[in-house]
């Protein structure tokens, strides 16, 4: 590198590109030969009569490493970079640890200083100080349950065969809570079987449920965006829980249930090993369900006057996210949707009705296929709304009958309820009941039943009796042609029927009394004009 070649370029005005290549060294030697010269407010005319070795002397001084730097606390740091949730990196960190310290008299820490001086801090951590670093975060009373399963199974005898049973095992990291759960197996179905008795146990559900990378439940794992298997978003998404998976290969960030499966295989799986195998699973889950409950039950050491489930159920439960009150199965779908307009949610090309104070909020749809049944419930508390009906098919309103409008429960009902409704009134109204049962054809039955029922609750029933009476022949019953033009005509307004010329037919409705001068024109207006055509 020519420095005097450099400060001949700079001199003459040359380009930072040209002057590099001219001098055979990089851009950045060049701007800092012209930010040094600058700064020490050495001009160039005085720089140019330099010889090479005082140019040598002047540009290659030794830097000065600062005795004192800024001090930064690296044990914050370290939990900083590790943290579950809002995980900083070392640069950012550094950023910060800059930005705070700018009016500091004592100088900052370079990137390259600080990333060895934290390297250092690192290699002094031995792997306990490291496990209690990381889990020294405050965690918030409900905001989060670990869960994994022991490496260490339970032996079982099961029929002739001798197994063993795999445990899993779920821990609250604010109270401490744990509970222990036994499968056959280490499959998707028992991990989802295994999620639902911990919730089903807790009596309620965490903001976050925080797992390691297992590939029963993480379909690909990543430090950013796992993607989760379907099965598991379901019963997340059924509970109102978000999953959340660790780094790959860092253990660290879930340090409460490693811990909690250490205890689990010392303090229960040891004693349980030495007892006589379980016949069955579900004997050995009530063994193991008595051994966590002996286990909560004891008091802690920072404070002996406490215990995990007496600070889980003073402290923590309440902060529990209430849970629908049947538990998750693989026929149960769960939706969260708003209600319409109308009053109605959709689910499956169908319409449910929902009462119209919920108009425009969301509502929680649990879709049961095995009950047939649908069940809607409010959004947060989990309030059971309505249970209606789980239908198939076109594009219908399903309602709760008993919830309905006089006129939506009329048109619901069947035949046989039409005709049964009829005989309240009387002995007439019994024996015209017993007419219309009798009839051969069923749907001509069901419409003059139906419109029968919609005068009777208009007349009333002494009203329908006396008409019954009126047009009643002993002999053959009632003709309903009749009957249902009297009941027509009974109480009835005149509908006066005026045609137009285009064809139409208006009805309009007038009392008995009203003067029809008007209609009687019209009717002679067009009584002319079909004579004179």
């Amino acid at each position: 590198m020519d420095r005097k070649a450099i400060v001949q370029g700079l001199y003459k005005k040359l380009k930072i590109r040209e002057i590099a290549t001219l001098s055979k060294c990089g851009l950045a030697t060049v701007q800092r030969t012209k930010d040094y010269l600058q700064n020490h407010n050495i001009p160039l005319e005085e720089a140019i009569e330099f010889t090479e070795s005082q140019l040598q002397a002047l540009f290659d001084q030794p830097h000065r490493k600062p005795d004192v730097f800024v001090e930064e606390d690296f044990a914050e740091v370290f939990r900083k970079v590790n943290r579950v949730k809002l995980r900083m990196s070392l640069k950012d960190c550094w950023y910060q640890y800059k930005k705070s310290h700018e009016q500091s008299s004592l100088e900052v820490m370079g990137y390259k200083t600080y990333c060895k001086r934290y390297g250092e801090f690192k290699e002094k951590l031995d792997e306990e100080a490291k496990f209690q670093e990381c889990g020294r975060r405050q965690w918030l009373p409900g905001q989060a349950v670990m869960v994994d399963y022991s490496g260490d199974g339970l032996p079982a005898l099961i029929g002739s065969e001798h197994v063993e049973l795999q445990i899993f095992v779920a821990v609250l990291p604010y109270s401490g809570y744990t509970f222990a759960y036994a499968t056959p197996d280490q499959t998707r179905k028992s991990w989802l079987h295994s999620i639902r008795e911990m919730m089903t146990s807790l009596q309620g559900a965490t903001k976050y449920l925080i797992l390691d990378n297992s590939t029963t439940c993480v379909c690909q794992a990543s430090k950013v965006w796992p993607k989760y298997a379907k099965e598991f978003e379901h019963v997340c998404r059924y509970y109102g829980t978000i999953p959340y998976a660790g780094e790959p290969h860092v253990p660290l960030s879930k340090p409460h249930v490693e811990r909690a499966v250490g205890l689990v295989q010392e303090k229960i799986l040891s004693q349980l090993i030495d007892e006589r195998p379980a016949a069955s699973i579900k004997e050995a889950n009530e063994r193991l369900a008595e051994k966590v409950r002996v286990f909560n039950d004891r008091p802690l050491e920072i404070d002996p006057s406490l215990t995990r489930r007496t600070l889980f159920e003073s402290k923590e439960r309440e902060f529990l996210k209430q849970i629908p009150a049947i538990p998750w199965g693989e026929d149960i779908e769960v939706k969260r949707l708003k209600v319409q307009k109308g009053g109605t949610v959709r689910y499956n090309q169908r319409r449910y009705r929902v009462n119209y104070r919920y108009v425009g909020e969301y509502v929680n749809v649990v879709a049961c296929e095995s009950d047939q049944t649908i069940r809607i419930f409010t959004d947060k508390k989990w309030s059971l709304i309505g249970e209606l009906p789980l239908k198939d098919g076109t594009n219908l309103t399903i309602e709760d009958l008993e919830k309905q409008s006089s006129g939506s429960r009329f048109m619901q009902l069947k035949a046989a309820e039409l005709i049964g409704n009829i005989r309240k009134a009387g002995s007439n109204s019994q024996a015209l009941y017993m007419q219309l049962a009798g009839m051969a054809d069923e749907l001509a039955g069901a419409r003059y039943a139906r419109f029968i029922n919609k005068r009777f609750s208009e007349l009333g029933a002494e009203p329908f009796e006396k008409i019954l009476e009126e047009s009643r022949d002993l002999g053959a019953g009632w003709d309903l042609e009749e009957l249902k033009d009297k009941l027509t005509n009974t109480g009835k307004k005149e509908i006066v029927s005026i045609r137009r010329r285009a064809g139409q037919v208006l009805q309009r409705e007038q009392r008995a009394d009203r003067n029809l001068r008007g209609a009687e024109h019209y009717e002679s207006i067009l009584r002319e004009r079909k004579v004179e055509s």
